[in-house]
């Protein structure tokens, strides 16, 4: 067993942590109304548990802000190697911005992680959605088969917690077509990419304990296209741009005009990588609630 996790452990690993950044990158997913005019002090936090073939192996927290037209979103997540599959790793993501004429405006984007010894750093500036400023550390390696990045790659994008921000109908009604057909430019601090967002469905779940949530959801298909910044023949680019085993599911969060991401799943090879709902609250003035119900 100890042999064929060595001779197996970089794609596998390399696989899953490809896998893993693309469900960050999703945990990210906010669908509001019309944030203009909403009351200051609105927050919604959900707690996840990621797991990989239904073995526990991290959380993550999200706290999404409104306040008027601007938000801030700040994603924590660890991970532990206790199953072999993957290696001990944590990060932090945070955005903020604005939203105004139904468009998501984001300012300022960080992350920060560290997998084992490898430490990452990405800060991004950006107005009217193209960066004007970027620091990401380490740069890419180069590589005779890497598709470049170019300046016309930092223009009409979105950081990977906003990206998945889209105005709904003012007056707060789930239309699932809109939540879901919809294509998403992403630019990560190295790689430019799509995530393509499909309807697939809309059914009442229940996720977590007491304090998770219960309610209707809306589930979009997901795929990933890359763009620039990747190498086209690598076997995780190869892996993850054919890959029709991922979904995100949306819910409403009551009394508040936004769709969040409760449940997120993504196929790999040694099983599906799911993060999902344990804790979902939200506070919107004075009133904390737990669901939709």
């Amino acid at each position: 067993m100890k042999s064929l996790r060595h001779r197996n452990s970089k794609s596998r690993v390399a696989l899953i942590s490809a896998a893993a950044t693309f469900g960050a990158l999703c945990l990210g997913t906010i669908s509001l109304a019309n944030a203009e005019g909403r009351p200051p002090g609105t927050q919604v936090f959900t707690k996840y548990g990621i797991s990989i073939a239904g073995i526990p192996v991290g959380n993550a927290r999200v706290t999404t802000r409104f306040n008027g037209s601007s938000y801030s979103i700040v994603a924590n997540g660890r991970t532990a190697g206790v199953s072999r599959l993957v290696s001990d790793g944590k990060g932090t993501l945070t955005t903020s911005g604005k939203i105004r004429r139904g468009r998501v405006l984001p300012s300022n984007f960080a992350m920060d992680t560290v997998d084992d010894k490898l430490v990452t750093h990405v800060r991004m500036g950006m107005t009217n959605q193209n960066i004007v400023k970027l620091v990401a550390v380490p740069p890419l390696a180069k590589r005779p088969d890497r598709i470049p990045v170019g300046r016309q790659h930092y223009r009409n994008i979105l950081d990977p917690l906003s990206a998945f921000m889209v105005p709904l109908d003012t007056d707060g009604r789930i239309v699932p077509t809109q939540a879901c057909d919809r294509r998403i430019p992403v630019f990560d601090g190295w790689q430019r990419f799509d995530v393509q967002l499909s309807f697939k469905e809309k059914k009442n779940v229940r996720l977590g304990g007491n304090d998770g949530y219960s309610g209707p959801v809306v589930i979009c298909k997901a795929r990933y296209i890359p763009v620039a910044g990747h190498r086209p023949t690598r076997r995780t680019t190869v892996y993850l741009a054919n890959n029709k085993n991922m979904e995100m599911w949306l819910a409403p969060v009551e009394g508040v005009p936004v769709l969040v991401p409760v449940h997120i799943k993504i196929g790999t090879m040694v099983g599906p990588l799911t993060l999902s709902t344990r804790i979902f609250t939200a506070e919107a003035g004075d009133t904390k609630r737990a669901s939709a119900n």
